[in-house]
């Protein structure tokens, strides 16, 4: 005989309240709301410029992990009052609707067809629907999934200044397994990034603390001049969140 689980519905209720509350007392979810960011997250990207000024002087802008897009906010503003104009696209698995002047692609960037409408779309060869765009073009380009992703280090595109990742997988609350999983996603955006970045272009990449994380280092140390681990002050003090800053692409 099936039984109600009232347990289970007194787990969710509380741990829904204390999210809640969190969110009630929480300085920057409340600075969200009054400058009108669509998320906490744009604080995040704020000290990290202040820190280390990745915006100064950028036109191509990739957001990866876009949604719901309040660091592509920050860098739009970043632009509007520097009086720079350039393009900024934001790529993401969920459907969203971007303010004007961002771009946006709907996709997985771990696919080879994903990657490559982004490289198509710097480019000016990308053929489909890109949201937030005004012209939208009917004609659509197979980008066929099977196909291999390209390593090779002479075939650059370089024509981004600043990839941003706030990417990374939904928790498993297994710490090893979440990292692992972090660290498997920052080895893919630092190889396409060495594709499609400009020399002296920036990475910042969102990834879970552990023990691999040296060698993500040591490798974007071979690639960047220079190259931080940061936390930002808006990063809750329990999360294991940390971000690669990797300056001047060699």
């Amino acid at each position: 005989m099936w039984k109600f689980n009232w347990r289970s519905i007194r787990f969710k209720s509380s741990s829904s309240t204390r999210w809640l509350n969190r969110q009630k007392n929480d300085e920057f979810s409340k600075k969200s709301k009054t400058q009108h960011f669509k998320s906490r997250a744009a604080f995040k990207l704020i000290e990290i410029n202040e820190r280390f000024h990745i915006l100064r002087n950028c036109r191509n802008i990739v957001d990866l992990g876009y949604a719901p897009g309040s660091w592509s906010q920050v860098i739009k503003s970043s632009m509007e009052k520097s009086g720079k104009r350039g393009k900024i696209l934001g790529v993401d698995l969920i459907n969203c609707s971007p303010p004007e002047g961002v771009d946006f692609i709907q996709g997985d960037f771990l696919h080879h067809e994903t990657q490559q409408k982004i490289i198509d779309y710097f480019n000016g060869q990308y053929v489909g629907e890109v949201f937030g765009s005004k012209k939208l073009l009917a004609e659509k380009v197979a980008y066929p999934d099977s196909e291999p992703l390209d390593h090779d280090i002479e075939n650059k595109t370089q024509s981004v200044d600043l990839i941003l990742s706030d990417m990374l997988e939904n928790t498993t609350g297994l710490k090893n397994i979440d990292h692992l999983s972090s660290m498997d996603i920052c080895n893919s955006v630092m190889i396409f990034s060495n594709r499609l970045l400009k020399k002296n272009g920036s990475l910042v990449m969102k990834f879970y603390q552990g023990n691999e994380q040296t060698g993500i280092e040591n490798k974007l140390k071979q690639m960047f001049t220079k190259v931080y681990i940061f936390k930002p002050k808006s990063s809750r003090s329990e999360s294991k969140e940390m971000f690669f800053v990797a300056l001047k692409l060699k």
